[in-house]
């Protein structure tokens, strides 16, 4: 599809893993979107971060950028506390380091 630039629907942009939902017709698409927000939001900040300058350099630079990226977060205070929280079976309390 990036080489002929064919369009896609929804179904298929779904099927084929391009989006992660379609919004039902009757739904707001501005609740979906904030709801969507608000998941992100839950993960860490550092991690989300990494993966932004993943895809938004990954277009330039490929897997050098991601390499970058995963740098940034293997050894941060917030990894440690995912596996922690994860373990513990708790909710994650992430600081951004």
């Amino acid at each position: 599809m990036m080489m002929t630039g064919r369009r896609v629907g929804a179904q298929e942009a779904l099927n084929f893993g391009l989006v992660s939902r379609c919004c039902d017709e009757d739904r707001d698409v501005n609740e979906e979107a904030i709801e969507l927000a608000r998941k992100i939001c839950e993960g860490g900040p550092l991690a989300i971060t990494a993966v932004k300058r993943a895809v938004d350099g990954g277009w330039e630079g490929g897997l050098g950028v991601e390499g970058l990226a995963y740098q940034g977060v293997v050894n941060s205070e917030d990894k440690f506390e995912a596996l922690n929280a994860f373990a513990e079976k708790r909710k994650p309390v992430f600081q951004g380091k």
